[in-house]
C-alpha cells in the first residue's frame, strides 16, 4: 500500500503559523473580508466600487467560471481577451476592446506566477480603469517585491489552495465591502477530511481507507462538461465555517511559499521537458499553486499517477457558457493538455520526488512534451 499525496494542502499536523491573523502575510496584515468562497468578495467588491448593469470588465478567457458568474450576477457584461503564450495580457490586444462601457482589467495570476502588477496599474490608472487581481492561485505570490493584489483596487484569495483549511475567501477593496452574515457551520465534517488527508499522506493504512471513501484522480471528467453547481454565486454573504477562522492563525504563515518553490525547483530538474512555456523558470516571487505538465493525453498521466497514490487536477476544464473557447487557442490550449500536479508546503522532498518520479515513468511510455506541442 502507498500514501496518498493530495493535490492541495492537507491541514498540517506539524507545520504551525503560531501568529495572529491580522500579523501575517498579505492580505492578512490589512483589513480584509473572509467570505465562504472568493466569488463572493468580487460580487461585493465590484457593488462597492459603483459597478453594475451596463459596464464592461475585460476579462481573461481562460478563467475557472466562477469568478465570471460573480460578474454576470452583479450585473456586468465580460469582454474576454486571450493572453500570449507566456499567460500574459497585451496591452495592444485590450486597448482594442476599449470603448466608453469599459470599466474595469480583471487579471489572473495563474498558477501562483505573478502578472507585471505594477505595469498594469499604470495602464489602468492612464485608462481611468479599475484593476482587479484574482490571486486565487497566488497567496504569498508577489511581483518585483509588491504582494500580488496589493495595488488593486479590489483583490481575492481562495484560501483552501494554499493553505490546509476547509474553505475560504479573502477580499481586499478600496472601498467598504460588507462583512458576511450569518450564523457560520462548525465545518467538522470538512476539517475532519482535511485531517484524513494530512493521515494519509503519511500513513498507508489510513490512506487506503481514504481511498474507499473518496477514490483519487481529480481529473477525469470530460472536457468542458459542467458540474452542478460549479459556478453558482451561492449566498454571497455566507460566512466561511467556523474550522476555517479558528484555524487560520496556525496554518497561514510565508513559510510555505519556501517550501513550495523548493518542491517545484525539484520537479522542475527532472520533468522540465513537460513544463509549458511560461512556468520553464521559476522567478522571484512566484509561489507555485502546482506543478503544470503538458501532454498529450492528460487523463491518461492523471490515471497513471492514482496508481501511484498521487492526486491531479485541471486547471481549468470547463469555461463560463458566455465564453466561445475556440476563439481563444491559448485558453483552449491550457484547460486541453496541462494536468496540475502536488506541490503544496506540506510534502515532503520524497514525496516530490516520488511524484516526480512517477511522472517521468509515464513520460517515458508516452514520449510527446510540452516542447513538441507546437504550442500557439
Amino acid at each position: 500500500m502507498r500514501t496518498r499525496l493530495s493535490l492541495w494542502p492537507p491541514y498540517p499536523l506539524g507545520f504551525s503559523g503560531g501568529g495572529r491573523r491580522d500579523s501575517g502575510p498579505f492580505p492578512f496584515d490589512r483589513d480584509y473580508r473572509l467570505y465562504a468562497r472568493a466569488r463572493h468578495g468580487l460580487w461585493h467588491g465590484v457593488r462597492a466600487l459603483g459597478l453594475g448593469p451596463g459596464d464592461v470588465v475585460l476579462a481573461p478567457a481562460y478563467h475557472q467560471g466562477a469568478e465570471i458568474e460573480a460578474f454576470v450576477k452583479a450585473g456586468l457584461d465580460c469582454r474576454y481577451y486571450d493572453t500570449d503564450r507566456f499567460l500574459r495580457p497585451e496591452s495592444a490586444t485590450l486597448d482594442a476592446l476599449l470603448s466608453d462601457r469599459v470599466k474595469a482589467l480583471h487579471i489572473i495570476h495563474y498558477w501562483g506566477f505573478p502578472q507585471n502588477v505594477r505595469y498594469w496599474r499604470d495602464w489602468c490608472d492612464e485608462r481611468g480603469l479599475y484593476l482587479i487581481e484574482d490571486g486565487a492561485q497566488a497567496l504569498l505570490s508577489s511581483s518585483s517585491g509588491l504582494p500580488a493584489g496589493a495595488r488593486a483596487d479590489l483583490a481575492v484569495f481562495c484560501l483552501y489552495k494554499s493553505f490546509g483549511v476547509p474553505d475560504g475567501g479573502v477580499a481586499t477593496c478600496s472601498r467598504p465591502i460588507p462583512a458576511p452574515r450569518g450564523r457560520a457551520p462548525i465545518g467538522v465534517g470538512v476539517l475532519a477530511r482535511k485531517l484524513g488527508s494530512a493521515l494519509a499522506q503519511r500513513n498507508a493504512a489510513m490512506a487506503w481507507l481514504q481511498g474507499k471513501a473518496r477514490p483519487l484522480n481529480s481529473a477525469d471528467r470530460p472536457f468542458g462538461k459542467f458540474l452542478d453547481g460549479e459556478f453558482e454565486l451561492g449566498d454571497p454573504f455566507e460566512p466561511p465555517v467556523r474550522a476555517t477562522s479558528l484555524s487560520l492563525p496556525r496554518v497561514v504563515d510565508s513559510r510555505a511559499a519556501d517550501r513550495r518553490r523548493e518542491n517545484f525547483a525539484a520537479m522542475l530538474e527532472s520533468l522540465g521537458h513537460l513544463v509549458p512555456e511560461p512556468f520553464w523558470d521559476l522567478p522571484d516571487g512566484a509561489v507555485p499553486i502546482a506543478f503544470p505538465c503538458e501532454v498529450e493525453s492528460p487523463r491518461s498521466l492523471a490515471s497513471y499517477l492514482a496508481a501511484y497514490g498521487v492526486d491531479s487536477g485541471f486547471l481549468w476544464p470547463t469555461w463560463h457558457p458566455t465564453l466561445n473557447v475556440d476563439a481563444y487557442p491559448v485558453a483552449r490550449r491550457f484547460r486541453e493538455r496541462v494536468l496540475a500536479l502536488p506541490v503544496h508546503q506540506e510534502l515532503s522532498c520524497d514525496d516530490a520526488g516520488r511524484i516526480a518520479e512517477a511522472t517521468a515513468a509515464w513520460s517515458v511510455r508516452h514520449p510527446v512534451s510540452a516542447g513538441d506541442s507546437g504550442g500557439v
